[in-house]
C-alpha cells in the first residue's frame, strides 16, 4: 500500500540501496552490496524505517549449476505480466513470462525460483529509500508482525530466531513497531513516497505493462465467482471444505500459501477469515453459553469433547464449533504444561 498519492512520473529507481536477508546457519542479518567498495555490508536499522511501499513482488533465485542471478520486473497484481530471465555476464535470456496467476505452479514447484516481495522504505538514519527484497520465512514474519498490522510508526527487527527444515538449519528475522514516530520523519517519509517513489512506480509499472496480459481485467473469475464471507463453504485443492478444518490446519495452509506467494488468492483471503474468527473464539470461548444456559467455561474437559463429537456428526461447519475447540485446546495446552514440569 502506498503511504500517499502518486503525483508525476519518473525514470530512475531511487532506492539506495537493495537489500536482502542472509538466513544461513552463521549468517542472520541484512546486507547490500555497495558499488563502490565492491562488498557485501551488512544493514543495520536501529532508529528503524518507515514503510512507503510493500504491495510489489517479483521472481529473484539464482541457478548455482550454472551460477546465473534470477531476475524479473516488479508488478502490483497476479494478473500483471511478469517477464522471468536468467542474467549471467551481462546477458539474459527469458525462461518464464506471463502473469503470477499462470506461473505460480512453476515457481511452487522450482527450487530456483523464489515469489520475492519489494518493500520500499525510508531508513530514518540516512532518510534515503531503501529497497528490501523479502521472500520465504522472512516474508511470512514481515506479513504476519507488519502487513497484517498495518501502523504509520517505525519497523525494526524484533529479533532472529533459529529454525529447521529438513536438516538444513537457518536463521529468520521477526519485524515490530517501536512505539513512536518522529513528526520531522514522518514528513519526510511522505515527501520521498509522494514526490520521488510515486512518481518512479507510476511509470515503471506503465513502462512495463503489457496490453495482451490479463491485468486488464478488474478481478480473477475465482473471486467473482465465491464470497470470502463464506469462506466455510471454500473446496480446497483436496476436495474439502475449509470450514471442516483445524485450526493448526489454517495456520498451515496461511504459511504454506505465504511460501509460494498465493497470498492475493482467494484461498488465502478466507483462510486469514478462519484464523479472525478463531481468535474471538480463543479470546471468548469461555464465556460462550450452551442452549441451556451454561458457559463453557465451566464445561470439564470430557463435556467439551463430547460436544465437538456431536458437532462433527451433525453439521462440522457449526460456527459453535470454533469456541468449542478453542476451549479443547486452551485445555489441552495447559495439561502440556503441567506434564512439562514432571521430572521424569
Amino acid at each position: 500500500m502506498s503511504l500517499t498519492k502518486p503525483r508525476e512520473t519518473g525514470a530512475k529507481n531511487p532506492s539506495k540501496k537493495y537489500i536482502e536477508w542472509k538466513g544461513g546457519r552463521l549468517q542472520g542479518f541484512f546486507q547490500y552490496y555497495d558499488k563502490e567498495t565492491k562488498k557485501n555490508i551488512h544493514f543495520e536499522f536501529p532508529q528503524g524505517v518507515i514503510i512507503l511501499d510493500h504491495d510489489l513482488f517479483s521472481i529473484t533465485g539464482f541457478n548455482d549449476p550454472l551460477k546465473a542471478n534470477v531476475i524479473s520486473n516488479e508488478v502490483r497484481t497476479i494478473h500483471d505480466n511478469l517477464v522471468v530471465k536468467e542474467w549471467k555476464d551481462s546477458k539474459s535470456r527469458v525462461i518464464l513470462q506471463g502473469p503470477y496467476s499462470s506461473l505460480k505452479s512453476n515457481v511452487s514447484e522450482s527450487k530456483i525460483l523464489k515469489y520475492t516481495r519489494s518493500v520500499y522504505a525510508m531508513d530514518i538514519a540516512t532518510r534515503e529509500i531503501v529497497h528490501f527484497k523479502l521472500h520465504g520465512r522472512s516474508f511470512a514474519e514481515f506479513k504476519n508482525g507488519i502487513e497484517d498490522n498495518p501502523q504509520v510508526l517505525p519497523v525494526v527487527i524484533k529479533e532472529v530466531k533459529e529454525g529447521v527444515q529438513g536438516n538444513v538449519e537457518y536463521k529468520y528475522p521477526t519485524f515490530g513497531y517501536l512505539e513512536e514516530i518522529n513528526e520531522d520523519d514522518l514528513i519526510a517519509a511522505q515527501d520521498l513516497d509522494s514526490k520521488i517513489l510515486q512518481p518512479y512506480l507510476e511509470g515503471y509499472l506503465a513502462k512495463n505493462a503489457d496490453p495482451n496480459s490479463s491485468n486488464n481485467t478488474n478481478h480473477s473469475e475465482e473471486s467473482e465467482e465465491f464470497n470470502s464471507d463464506n469462506w466455510r463453504q471454500l473446496k480446497l485443492p483436496s476436495g474439502v471444505l475449509l470450514g471442516t478444518c483445524s485450526p493448526d490446519s489454517f495456520y498451515e495452509m496461511k504459511a504454506s500459501l505465504i511460501d509460494s506467494g498465493d497470498v492475493d488468492s482467494i484461498q488465502f483471503e478466507c483462510v486469514q477469515k478462519a484464523i479472525a474468527e478463531y481468535n474471538n473464539a480463543v479470546a471468548n470461548w469461555k464465556d460462550k453459553t450452551t442452549r441451556d444456559g451454561r458457559k463453557l467455561g465451566s464445561l470439564p474437559f470430557e463435556e467439551l469433547s463430547s460436544m465437538l463429537t456431536a458437532i462433527n456428526a451433525k453439521d462440522p461447519m457449526h460456527p459453535s464449533k470454533m469456541y468449542v475447540m478453542a476451549g479443547i485446546n486452551e485445555i489441552l495446552e495447559s495439561q502440556q504444561g503441567d506434564d512439562d514440569e514432571i521430572p521424569f
